[in-house]
């Protein structure tokens, strides 16, 4: 990954990408999906 102000880094995205799929994660405990192994 890319780090820095490089005009290839869009940091917005990225913490746009992290809150869907924390929200999505979130989303299937709330549910009650859990981890088997």
């Amino acid at each position: 990954m890319e780090e820095g102000t490089g005009s290839n880094y869009d940091r917005k995205s990225e913490v746009k990408e992290f809150d869907d799929s924390k929200a999505g994660v979130q989303g299937l405990i709330e549910n009650g999906v859990t981890n088997s192994k």
